[in-house]
This record gives structure tokens, sequence and C-alpha cells, in this order.
């Protein structure tokens, strides 16, 4: 979800702000905690985000530098901490409507529809390619729902949901392909 407005926080904001909740960290650490947590798979920001979004809401007033006695090596090590300000522009962010009333657009589906457009045998290709990418997909997520369980923190709950969802949207999908093959692909060979 993207702001609206010079004041309504981004989702790469919102997610650093999140992990600032947690603890202060600097931007490097942030980055860290992000590629650690696999934030990527849900929320996509990459490691120039986090530090464009350390800029932003310092400016904003939605953190401060925490009281660190040795002076930051660059900007990329100053210690953020949320402030008040910081809290209730995620409170607000959040209770936005558009958060579960968006439909999500799957980049497979676009292909299924226009996919008419192919030869046979590249949709053939193209199913079995789906089909080897959701089954490494739902290994990964099996080993990360595995992780998760020797994990802490206060995101766990959600963590733990948001991956069982994903592996059973995975699975589902899965087992669809093979109606995708029986009634589109293969009968364009009949």
């Amino acid at each position: 979800m993207r702001g609206k407005d010079r004041q309504t926080p981004t989702t790469s904001d919102l997610v650093v702000l999140a992990l600032l909740t947690e603890r202060p960290m600097h931007g490097y650490e942030c980055s860290r905690e992000i590629v650690r947590r696999e934030v990527d798979d849900w929320a996509g920001i990459s490691r120039a985000q986090v530090y464009y979004s350390f800029k932003k809401i310092l400016a904003r007033g939605w953190a401060r530098p925490a009281a660190d006695p040795a002076k930051p090596a660059g900007p990329e090590r100053q210690v953020l901490r949320v402030t008040k300000a910081g809290e209730a522009a995620v409170r607000r962010a959040l209770a936005a409507p558009a958060w579960s009333t968006q439909r999500e657009r799957p980049a497979f589906l676009t292909w299924l529809a226009l996919s008419h457009l192919m030869s046979q045998g590249s949709r053939v290709a193209a199913v079995e390619r789906r089909r080897g990418f959701l089954q490494a997909e739902i290994a990964k997520e099996e080993e990360t729902l595995k992780a998760i369980r020797g994990d802490s923190g206060p995101m766990l709950a959600a963590a733990k949901l948001m991956v069982e969802l994903t592996l059973q949207k995975f699975q589902i999908e899965l087992k669809w392909l093979g109606d995708v093959e029986a009634r589109l692909v293969k009968q364009a060979i009949s």
C-alpha cells in the first residue's frame, strides 16, 4: 500500500517504523532484519528503500536519533527510535480501509488470460515452469515455518499465519494446475 500524501507513510515506512518499535536500530541493522524475516516476500522492500524511509521518517518527526554516546559512522549507522508521532502515523495508516479491501493481481493469471496467443508447446512448458516454481516455494515456506517456531518477537504470531496462508495458496494453486492442463493446455492437442 502506498502513501497517498506526504503525511501518509508508505509500506516501506510502515515496515521500518514497525521494526523500530521493537528496538532502536540503524539502517543497516534494519535492512538485515528485513532480509532475515523475508519481508521481501510480502512487502517488497529494498535496502535503498530502507534508507529513504529512514530519511523521511526522521524529517517528518516519526523517529528521532536514539541516545548513543558513540558518534555514528555515517548516516547508515545512525540509530533511530520511533516517536509518539510515528506511532500515531502507523496507527492512522493501518486503519485505512484499503488494507482489507484490495484484490491481488497475480501475474500468472494475466499469463493464463493471454496464453491463447502461445503455441501449445509453449503453454505446456509455462505450466511446467509454474509447477516447479510452486513446488520450490512450498518447500521454502515449509522451512520458513520451521524457522518461525524457533524465533521470538511481537510479529511471530502474524508471521506464522502469513506463512501458513502462503503455503495453502501455493498448495491450492499446485492442485489447480492440473485443471489448467486438462482444460486449457492439453485440450489444444485434441
